[in-house]
């Protein structure tokens, strides 16, 4: 009976073990994929790292949108970048979510969704960002 207890419990150390190495492995190979300009590619290992992952911030979005964004995919990479902005807590980064939603607003000729968008940015931003809000 010990031994089985035992064999049971050095099974789940390793399962657990193998999850978070291959997890941290995938990471690694999304960036590499990014870093490569290899933008679909990377999309699917980083919506894979959100679905195997156990809490999910707001840098995981972010990462889709910006691979999205990449591909032109703009309507896909503004539902990731809210999603980001809904996710995350720090003003600052919200901020720079909203710079980007805006941007691509902006490119795509959606002038009005674009100064809701900075206005609502204007509103929690710091010294730096609202020069770049006003730039906008």
């Amino acid at each position: 009976m010990k031994r089985l207890i035992l064999i049971l419990t050095i099974l789940c150390i390793s399962i657990i073990n193998l999850k978070s190495q291959s997890l941290q492995e995938l990471q690694e190979y999304a960036h590499l994929s990014y870093n490569d300009q290899q933008f679909k590619e990377s999309f699917k290992l980083y919506e894979r790292i959100i679905y195997f992952k156990d809490s999910i911030t707001s840098d995981d979005f972010f990462k889709l949108g910006e691979c999205k964004s990449q591909l032109d995919e703009y309507d896909a990479a503004l539902y990731y970048y809210n999603l980001a902005v809904n996710q995350s807590d720090t003003d600052s980064i919200k901020v720079n979510y909203y710079l980007k939603i805006s941007r691509i607003l902006i490119v795509n000729e959606r002038y009005t969704k674009a100064i809701q968008s900075l206005l609502i940015a204007q509103q929690i931003s710091n010294k730096q960002q609202l020069v770049r809000i006003k730039f906008l």
